[in-house]
């Protein structure tokens, strides 16, 4: 299997030291293997393996030490899989970008902890908070405790309803440049078994839209 996987004939395979196998990155791997194999008897790590035509496989690696001292090494071929973590973060950064994209406030909840999971440009700019700190925490960060129990007691009977809820003219504070005032759309979104796992919301400032409301009536 190895020969095949790798491209080399068996005598080749024979005759090579494993370092050659390797990256350059990934050859100090021994050295930490050595030290962790005197302590647990055992070791495994992602490596990378390089073929004869020089492409990488990605392997996890498997070291026993053995009573006589010498050492048992499997390695399993996990490059599908690597190939489809690196697709599923360019398909991230894809959707993020999409999202910073949209000119709307974006966020993604969890719908049973009501904890942020994903946010877009546009809710950093109106919360001055960046995403990293939002993400993992509450509306509690960025509201007042009775505005931050509103937004959630909204959360929990959107939950509950199963159905799209939309909030008209609804005051969200804008970082420290005071209230503006929005229309917002929440919507569950479920899991295969029909229960809600995330909570979408969008909202859309229409503050300079009132403001421009009042200002023709008053023209008028």
């Amino acid at each position: 299997a190895a020969c095949n996987q790798l491209g080399y004939t068996a005598n080749e395979l024979t005759g090579m030291n494993v370092n050659q196998l390797m990256n350059t990155v990934d050859a100090s791997y021994f050295i930490a293997m050595e030290n962790t194999l005197k302590v647990d008897h055992h070791s495994a790590k992602e490596i990378v393996l390089m073929t004869k035509k020089q492409k990488p496989v990605y392997c996890l690696s498997t070291s026993v030490k053995l009573p006589d001292d010498s050492l048992l090494v499997f390695c399993t071929d996990i490059t599908e899989i690597k190939n489809f973590e690196y697709e599923l973060m360019k398909n991230k950064a894809f959707l993020q970008e999409t999202l910073d994209y949209i000119p709307m406030i974006i966020s993604v909840k969890d719908a049973n902890t009501l904890r942020y999971l994903n946010v877009n440009q546009k809710f950093e700019e109106y919360t001055g908070i960046t995403r990293d700190q939002i993400i993992g925490n509450t509306d509690e960060l960025m509201f007042s405790k009775p505005e931050a129990e509103a937004r959630m007691e909204m959360d929990r009977k959107l939950v509950h309803s199963h159905a799209i809820m939309e909030v008209k003219d609804e005051k969200m504070r804008r970082g420290n440049s005071g209230m503006s005032v929005v229309n917002e759309k929440k919507i569950p979104v479920y899991d295969e078994n029909g229960r809600p796992q995330y909570i979408l919301s969008m909202a859309e400032d229409i503050s300079e839209k009132i403001q421009a409301e009042k200002q023709s009536n008053l023209r008028s």
